[in-house]
């Protein structure tokens, strides 16, 4: 599997946006992968995670 050049394949990246840092998941595979284990960690605590208190913001939907 190659090396995203986005993430390194932790599923995550940070960007810097209005003076702060944020951290966005990944569009790579290695994204998904880190919002499922996410979500089935909230499952585990009794949590709903497709409520809308929960986002799960992907580095293409940032606007540069």
């Amino acid at each position: 599997m190659a090396t995203c050049s986005i993430c390194s394949n932790y599923g995550y990246t940070q960007i810097y946006e209005c003076g702060r840092v944020s951290r966005v998941y990944c569009i790579c595979v290695a994204g998904d992968k880190r919002i499922e284990t996410v979500k089935q960690a909230l499952r585990d605590v009794g949590l709903d995670p497709e409520s809308k208190k929960y986002s799960y913001r992907r580095y293409q939907n940032w606007k540069k």
